[in-house]
């Protein structure tokens, strides 16, 4: 499909007013890359129901449209639910892209519910790959899920990732889940997973954005917000809430580990205090300090928290691993850690029954995944090569890892293969080199396949190999056996002179060491200077007064 026009855009257009209208198992848009273009200036809908009564979408697909628009009309709302009451279960909106010009500011989500009536619900839908190419001071709103009207309702078991901003506005966003108005919503058992922006830009993101003034619940979310903002003062958080409302927090894990830029990036941003806010079971992690903000108040580690939120003793912060891929932890500090909430949210995300003492988070028991993936990233080696690399924590089956790449973020090419380790429970690194990455920037994902046959795929990286400054630091290899850290800039000759801080994560500091880059390169013997175990640490850079800051993962050797 193909449109040029200046008018709305819409796949499925219901406005009946009979009591129930079902939309089953649809699929718009096929498995082809940019199968649908809307070049228009205005709104592309996949279904956009109107009505008065009730409309029930079960298991609908939308992917692979393409908006090249020009215009600040030009906006997605994969489902839209109008009015009335809009039911959602099991549809997925995913492979998104949007390269539309001259934008000032347009609203760009997967499922968009605008009703004023009572009784909306989303349940196990899942929002992926949702990205934004536009460049320049754009101020984009980027939303997994979005809710603008007075009604009530749930979101419940879904799924967002993958949603990626390119533009400079430090008023652009990007939210997993945001709900505005008046209505009371429940958020029970999702999982929000939010890279950075493809181009390492920092827009304002909310991993879920409570910003109703009704009576909320917020139980059992998974949330992670990670990856490096090369510029930007946009602060960052797992959770906010910013309206005056009623609001409980119980057994969810915040976890915030975005580095870079100026702003700050917090695990829970309560930017509104006023009404009731309850807070009691949940388990908070960023990679710097301060931890959370309540009000105009920064809390730098967790008894700042409890104090200044007037938080239970229950609530516990410290560093779990939480998958890329799934938003799954098998860490001891959550498990069975949580407070029964068995009358309310009985099951967990995948529906196993959740204990009488549950765990933190989406997910009750963790069922092995043939790969848990806890790391894959991309880093600039040389002038013209990509080092992909990956960190797995445990492998079942698993016969082998196919890496693939694409121009456009929607087609992939596969272009290497990689043994697994058939069965492990150690800590694994993997990494390729792609010495002949696309010009500009290349989208990586890797694909996982058992001995069976079976497949799965990792969330999808950027990386841009052009247009780097003399300033903009690659540290490498990361994870690290903890005998030499690489240091490189784009300069290509003359010295620089850099300061290197190791800490724990106790924040207790292992060295300050000063390096001379030449010809903006360097290397640091770690072993000679510290004995280091295997673990996650901090490393903290200063470059001509630019400092960056970021986990540092030690393998065994």
């Amino acid at each position: 499909l193909w449109n040029t026009g200046a008018s709305d855009f819409t796949c499925i257009f219901v406005i009946d007013n009979i009591s129930t209208t079902v939309c089953h198992s649809t699929s718009i848009g096929s498995s082809v890359t940019n199968n649908i273009s809307y070049a228009g200036s205005s709104a592309f809908y996949g279904i956009s129901y109107r009505g008065s009564s009730t409309l029930t979408a079960n298991s609908n697909l939308i992917q692979n449209v393409n908006l090249t628009g020009t215009g600040n009309s030009v906006r997605f709302n994969g489902i839209h639910g109008l009015s009335g009451i809009v039911n959602l279960t099991g549809d997925t909106i995913q492979n998104i892209t949007s390269a539309t010009t001259s934008v000032t500011a347009w609203h760009f989500s997967g499922i968009l519910l605008s009703s004023a009536t009572n009784g909306q619900s989303t349940t196990e839908c899942a929002v992926k790959n949702l990205i934004s190419t536009t460049t320049g001071a754009s101020a984009i709103r980027l939303y997994g899920i979005y809710g603008d009207g007075n009604g009530s309702g749930s979101i419940k078991k879904c799924h967002i990732s993958g949603l990626k901003i390119s533009s400079t506005s430090s008023t652009a966003q990007e939210k997993g889940i945001y709900i505005i108005g008046g209505g009371g919503w429940n958020f029970h058992n999702n999982v929000v997973l939010l890279d950075n922006a493809a181009d390492g830009h920092s827009p304002i993101i909310s991993g879920i954005d409570v910003g109703t003034t009704g009576t909320n619940q917020v139980y059992h979310n998974s949330v992670k917000v990670y990856g490096t903002a090369t510029s930007g003062s946009a602060s960052s958080a797992a959770l906010t809430v910013s309206a005056n409302s009623i609001t409980t927090v119980k057994n969810n894990i915040w976890q915030n580990l975005r580095t870079g830029g100026s702003g700050v990036h917090y695990a829970c941003n309560i930017s509104n205090v006023s009404g009731t806010k309850v807070f009691d079971y949940n388990y908070l992690e960023t990679s710097t300090s301060p931890l959370a903000r309540w009000s105009a108040t920064k809390c730098n580690d967790i008894s700042n928290w409890r104090t200044s939120s007037g938080a239970s003793a229950n609530e516990i912060s410290g560093t779990i691993t939480l998958t890329n891929m799934k938003g799954h932890s098998s860490s001891s500090a959550i498990q069975n850690a949580g407070t029964n909430l068995l009358g309310i949210v009985p099951d967990d995300k995948e529906g196993n029954a959740r204990d009488a003492t549950p765990w933190i988070g989406a997910w009750e028991v963790v069922s092995p995944l043939p790969v848990e993936l806890i790391e894959f990233s991309a880093v600039l080696k040389g002038d013209s090569c990509v080092n992909v690399l990956w960190v797995t924590a445990s492998e079942k089956n698993n016969m082998k890892f196919t890496i693939e790449k694409s121009k456009n973020f929607s087609s992939f090419t596969a272009f290497a293969e990689v043994p697994g380790a058939g069965n492990s429970t150690s800590i694994l690194a993997y990494n390729y080199i792609d010495k002949f990455p696309y010009e500009g920037t290349s989208y990586y994902r890797l694909k996982q396949t058992d001995f069976d046959g079976k497949e799965n795929y990792s969330d999808i990286i950027a990386i841009n190999n052009l247009h780097r400054s003399e300033n903009d630091l690659l540290i490498y290899p990361n994870p690290n056996v903890g005998e030499v850290i690489y240091f490189k800039t784009a300069a290509s000759s003359g010295t620089q002179m850099m300061n290197v801080m190791i800490y724990r994560v106790d924040g207790a500091c292992l060295i300050t060491k000063d390096l001379t880059l030449f010809a903006g390169e360097a290397e640091f013997k770690i072993g000679n200077y510290i004995q280091v175990i295997p673990g996650s640490y901090f490393i903290v850079t200063n470059l001509n007064g630019k400092s960056k800051s970021g986990k540092l993962i030690i393998l065994p050797p």
